[in-house]
């Protein structure tokens, strides 16, 4: 019990650190739509490119494809 505590504990901090790395959007990114561009990119090289790969077609029976995907347009 005091294992799971303590990985709970951990992944819990892990997560609040991610939250805090990243940046909200400010007017000169907004009305620049080459820096919210740049941002995206940065984020899905940092974050998702490792499962879903360089052209979001993801892994096959593993991670599921961006393209296409309704939940990337929310």
């Amino acid at each position: 019990m005091k294992k799971i505590t303590v990985i709970t504990a951990l992944m819990s901090l892990g997560f609040l650190y991610i939250i805090a790395q990243t940046q909200k959007p400010t007017k000169k990114t907004i009305d620049n739509p080459a820096a919210s561009i740049h941002r995206g990119q940065v984020v899905y090289q940092k974050e998702c490119l490792s499962c879903h790969q360089l052209d979001g077609g993801g892994v096959p029976h593993m991670n599921p494809p961006l393209g296409g995907s309704t939940d990337v347009l929310k």
